[in-house]
């Protein structure tokens, strides 16, 4: 960093450098555990504590090469486990980032174009987010631009040999290793290298001359033969793995490449003024005078579009869409960003004071329209990570004797187990995929026999479980009482049966909800429950025409004030039997399970139920013999104990 830093032009600049070095650091440390490891982290965590070897051997089964797993290990060793010290490695590569970012704006354009772009990567939400991730995306990013560095430092050398440079052997080494450190990090990094032999080419032509030919060439040559071996080992990965998202326009792709390197992915807005300005400034920097920056433009220009062009083209095959993925791209875009900002591109008559000032009211509306997105990933609960510590810490203090977890995606119990250590077992299902029915049945059917309660896992059920064949199975067996999403997870509470669930009615009634619905009856399998307990209840309902809106259940258990002690409210059959989707005259059996509270006081309470429209919020008119006018019926007492 100190060499960095002695690389600027002047003791000002330096320290201004210093400061915005500094400024990215407290950017990316600031409540760098205040969110907790999610799904993709845990996977980081369980193979870095795995031998590297083992290491090896995983990252060819996966899509991702083993070089970050092989780093965090050794880092793991060093700094322990905890969030902070898993997640400081990509702190580290970040805040090199900001200054390596500096070097290039430096290099290619001048020491204030480098300033600004340090600016810009130190403030970037997009890169701040992934610079508190144990993941690979930023040092992919940081090894990608030391790449394109040592690329500008060898192509100038050959373009000016009068030039004040290093070693153009030195520089083409540095170029290859950093290539192959990062094709060894993420399989992407195969467009940096392509960015820079486009570029290479037009600044070859452009030169005319023959002089970098053959060492570069043989760099290229040298990367190709050192990475052979990964690829012939690990490589039948990459055509194997199936599309990651769905088809996607061209417009969208540059839209969502404007939205995120701007104002990141926690932005919660999208105003098109706001994207006009960074457009505009892009195209200050792309097309604004000298013409002596050419090559430098070019060079920025395919940094910030060869990446995205290369995800877009490879997704006319299998979609791949994955914005951490062009991460890798940001320095090309806060480079041209830097260059629109630093006001160079003003005719020389224009006063430097005027320069100055139309510098500072640009940066001015880049900083304001950060800020909103940087409080948001920091503050705002709508844009935290998947919360496993939350759903562990509800578990760990909820839990009981007779209680069981399912795991609906089994590699969660990675991340899973990294934060629970409480006695529950835990049953990771399904056990393959695609999934098996009669065998996932079975396993479901062992756990429900042998346990009270199971707090059940739901995470990308679309890849583990695409046709919810184990909620759905839960929904009909058990008795669903409690659920709530801890960001993109959903932990559900289900009461299973300590006796086999009847289909049929036990209690009939006869009620009409509205003008279409009637209630048949139901089943109560515990009228006694004690506190902390879940009141089982099957509902039996029918339809005699089909319904156009969505309708949920209420049940509330009432004291004899009338207040609300504890209540579920679900659409029929846990959301699997949407009132939208029932026939005409067939029953639909309908399990629900209603949580009593720790701590609810003795004696009897009343049980309230209805309907209400899932948009409006509004009641149904109960009917029942003949008289109409209430919005809830009434079901027989149950004793709390």
């Amino acid at each position: 960093m100190q060499w960095i830093i002695a690389q600027t032009a002047n003791k000002p600049t330096a320290i201004l450098l210093a400061g915005i070095i500094l400024l990215g650091f407290f950017l990316r440390i600031f409540l760098l555990d205040g969110q907790s490891l999610w799904y993709d982290e845990g996977s980081s965590v369980a193979l870095a504590f795995r031998d590297p070897a083992t290491i090896a051997q995983n990252a060819a089964q996966d899509i991702h090469p083993p070089l970050y797993y092989l780093l965090l290990h050794y880092w793991v060793g060093f700094f322990g486990s905890s969030e902070l010290a898993l997640r400081a490695l990509s702190v580290l590569a970040g805040t090199l980032l900001v200054a390596v970012t500096f070097l290039l704006g430096k290099e290619m354009f001048s020491p204030q174009v480098g300033i600004f772009a340090a600016f810009l990567a130190a403030i970037s939400p997009f890169q701040i987010y992934y610079s508190q991730e144990t993941r690979m995306y930023i040092l992919v990013t940081l090894w990608g631009a030391l790449t394109v560095y040592f690329f500008w430092r060898f192509i100038t050398y050959w373009k000016a040999p009068t030039a004040t440079t290093s070693n153009p052997v030195r520089n083409l080494v540095l170029y290859s290793t950093f290539s192959l450190l990062a094709l060894y990090t993420h399989y992407f990094a195969f467009t940096i290298i392509l960015l820079s032999n486009l570029a290479f080419l037009f600044l070859w032509v452009r030169a005319r001359t023959n002089r970098p030919l053959r060492p570069w060439v043989v760099g290229q040559a040298a990367i190709i033969l050192l990475y052979l071996p990964w690829l012939l080992f690990a490589g039948g990965q990459l055509f194997s793995w199936p599309a990651v998202s769905e088809q996607f326009p061209l417009t969208f792709l540059a839209g969502e490449v404007l939205r995120l390197f701007s104002v990141g992915p926690t932005s919660g807005f999208e105003p098109q003024l706001l994207f006009a300005f960074f457009f505009g400034l892009l195209l200050l920097g792309l097309f604004g005078q000298p013409n002596d920056k050419i090559g430098s433009k070019i060079l920025t220009l395919l940094y910030l579009a060869v990446p995205p062009l290369a995800m877009y083209l490879l997704s006319l095959d299998r979609p791949l869409f994955r914005p951490k993925f062009l991460l890798m791209a940001t320095p090309g875009f806060h480079l041209l960003l830097a260059y629109g900002l630093s006001g160079e591109w003003l005719p020389l008559r224009w006063p430097v004071g005027m320069q100055k000032l139309l510098s500072a009211i640009l940066t001015a509306g880049v900083i304001l329209a950060t800020v909103p997105s940087l409080s948001n990933y920091y503050f705002d609960e709508n844009y935290a990570r998947d919360d496993y510590r939350g759903l562990a810490s509800y578990i760990t203090t909820n839990g009981q004797v007779g209680d069981a977890i399912l795991l609906n995606a089994p590699t969660q119990v990675e991340i899973f187990s990294y934060y629970y250590k409480g006695p529950l077992p835990l049953y990771p299902l399904p056990q393959s995929r695609p999934l098996q029915e009669g065998k996932t049945e079975k396993s479901l059917q062992e756990v429900t026999d042998q346990y009270q309660r199971l707090f059940a896992i739901f995470w990308a059920t679309e890849e583990s479980d695409p046709q919810r064949f184990i909620e759905g199975w839960l929904d009909r067996q058990a008795f669903k009482a409690w659920e709530e999403w801890y960001g993109g997870v959903r932990l559900v509470l289900y009461a299973l049966p300590s006796q086999p669930i009847s289909a049929q009615i036990q209690n009939p009634r006869s009620i009409r909800l509205g003008d279409q619905i009637l209630f048949l009856g139901y089943n109560l399998y515990n009228p006694r429950v004690e506190a902390g307990g879940i009141l089982q209840f099957t509902f039996f309902w029918q339809t005699t025409e089909k319904i156009g809106e969505r309708y949920k259940v209420f049940i509330h258990l009432l004291d004899e004030h009338e207040q609300v002690i504890a209540q579920r409210d679900a659409e029929p059959v846990g959301g699997a039997m949407l009132t939208t989707t029932w026939m005409p005259e067939e029953p639909v059996i309908d399990n629900h399970g209603i949580l009593i509270p720790v701590g609810t006081p003795p004696g009897e309470y009343r049980v309230e139920v209805g309907m209400y429209n899932l948009s409006t919020g509004e009641r149904l008119v109960v009917t029942e013999g003949g008289e109409t006018g209430d919005n809830r019926f009434f079901l027989p007492a149950i004793r709390v104990f």
